[in-house]
């Protein structure tokens, strides 16, 4: 009976957490419609886990469970998370500082890999102002091992979310 007790409620403790982190996701993303259903169902979810948390049990053997579940719960979840989310334009601002040389060497490594992008010159010498362009995160992989090739890039992202 105490091992259906284990197995339940770290199976309910578990769910709890998945849920709350998609309610968390959900919250983040500003739409208000999925992020009152996701609240809701995990209010109305919380209810067993209360109950199953007051029940006389080792309040070490629960806080245990629930520090694990914690672990596996956030990290199953946001992993499932980031295999849904939506491919989206980021642009990506990087600052550099080559040589002529060093330029032409950037520019071909980025067309060999088709990156998206332009750049002017600064008022400084060998300094330039790149903006990419990627649209999934393949591509931004893909610039991220390209960019990291030098020390002298410095680069901010930027998620596009406007829409006009």
């Amino acid at each position: 009976m105490a091992w259906q007790f284990l197995l339940f409620f770290t199976l309910i403790s578990l769910v709890n957490v998945i849920l709350n982190t998609f309610r968390t996701c959900a919250l983040a993303s500003g739409r208000k419609l999925l992020a009152t259903i996701v609240t809701s169902i995990c209010y109305g979810f919380y209810t067993f886990v209360i109950v199953y948390t007051a029940n006389d049990f080792n309040i070490w053997l629960k806080a245990a469970i629930t520090v694990a579940t914690n672990l596996v719960g956030v990290y199953v979840s946001m992993t499932i998370m980031e295999k849904l989310r939506k491919d989206k334009l980021w642009e990506i601002v990087a600052t550099a500082n080559l040589s002529f040389v060093d330029l032409q060497f950037f520019e071909k490594k980025l067309n060999d890999e088709h990156v998206i992008y332009n750049y002017a010159a600064t008022n400084r010498a060998d300094e330039y102002v790149f903006h990419f362009y990627t649209h999934t995160q393949k591509e931004s992989l893909k610039l991220k091992k390209i960019l990291s090739m030098y020390k002298d890039i410095h680069y901010i992202v930027h998620e596009e979310n406007g829409k006009l």
